[in-house]
């Protein structure tokens, strides 16, 4: 999801998507939002770039007495409740149910947080590693630690010069050895007329 789409979804959408992302890191939830056939924007929840459910939603809220997070079809006039699905169980499972629930606005959670830049989000929800794993993974080596494997490097790569240049002096030296063989061969054969059966 690109910046901008990040700062059009709602508030609400935004405090879902955090939930799931604390909930599950390595699942990969985003939201899209899209122009559905009837002319309104949408918004649906991918899990690794999959649509949870096929159909939009008005909203995607995560409320807060149950812990679930819910796909809004319709909201009341007044906006103080709305009914939709519930897309993912407060364990993190993804709910297969079409059950209708009924969701108070009160009890929704709203995002507060708007200091993460862009960049920062899509870097945090495209990792596919745990936060321990990230840091792990990006702990600069040390010049001991750079030194030393350079050094193995280059000691690999000598030795492989090495063998390359043996195996091609054989090569040459076998095809300089096959006929001065062949021809010490033939002057030490001793003659058909020195063999006596007798004495062999």
């Amino acid at each position: 999801m690109s910046t901008t789409d990040q700062q059009i979804i709602s508030p609400r959408t935004k405090a879902a998507l955090q939930h799931l992302r604390r909930l599950k890191p390595l699942d990969g939830y985003s939201i899209e939002r899209y122009l559905a056939s009837s002319g309104r924007l949408q918004v649906r929840l991918k899990r690794r770039n999959v649509p949870v459910r096929d159909a939009g939603f008005e909203d995607i809220v995560l409320d807060g007495s149950t812990g679930r997070v819910v796909g809004l079809q319709v909201l009341t006039s007044r906006g103080d409740a709305g009914r939709g699905v519930v897309l993912i169980d407060d364990d993190g499972r993804i709910c297969n149910g079409d059950s209708q629930i009924t969701v108070r606005m009160a009890d929704v959670v709203v995002s507060t947080t708007s200091s993460v830049s862009g960049s920062q989000r899509r870097a945090s929800s495209s990792s596919g590693m745990s936060s321990s794993a990230a840091r792990s993974a990006t702990t600069p080596l040390s010049d001991a630690n750079n030194e030393l494997l350079l050094k193995y490097g280059l000691a690999a790569l000598g030795a492989l010069v090495a063998l390359k240049i043996i195996f091609a002096a054989l090569n040459i030296l076998s095809i300089i050895l096959l006929p001065v063989a062949f021809l010490y061969a033939c002057s030490n054969c001793p003659t058909n007329d020195s063999f006596d059966a007798k004495r062999e």
